[in-house]
């Protein structure tokens, strides 16, 4: 037997996942084009320094790890959350659905190694 309570609790929690991971993904984006937030006045030195303690962190500074993290956090979010059954979707169409976003979610680990001009990670002259 559920109460409103203990799913209003439920409702919270996989709302503060689901905030976190989308905070998670903004401070990879940021840290990964930071180039571009510099060359566009968008940068202060205390967010430097901020960055500067926080690209020493692993799962921050490393790209596959940052988006399965994220990507976890999202999926843990999902679980908990109420949908709406529909009934036009089977499970091929849900798993080709699937794949595509993974492979759109995931398409820039190829560029770690050609990564483009306009987005790299916070040179080394700014972590002094």
């Amino acid at each position: 037997m559920q109460t409103g309570e203990n799913e209003q609790s439920l409702r919270k929690i996989i709302d503060f996942t689901r905030l976190l991971s989308v905070a998670l993904l903004l401070v990879h984006f940021y840290v990964f084009c930071y180039a571009v937030f510099r060359s566009a006045g968008l940068s202060s030195t205390i967010v430097e320094r901020v960055l500067q303690n926080l690209y020493h962190v692993k799962f921050i500074s490393d790209i596959i790890i940052a988006k399965s993290l994220i990507m976890a956090l999202l999926l843990i979010s999902l679980v908990g959350a109420k949908g709406r059954e529909d009934e036009k979707i089977n499970a091929r169409q849900a798993i080709i659905l699937l794949c595509i976003g993974m492979l759109i979610y995931f398409w820039n680990i190829n560029s770690i190694f050609n990564r483009p001009a306009f987005c790299y990670s916070i040179p080394k002259s700014a972590l002094i």
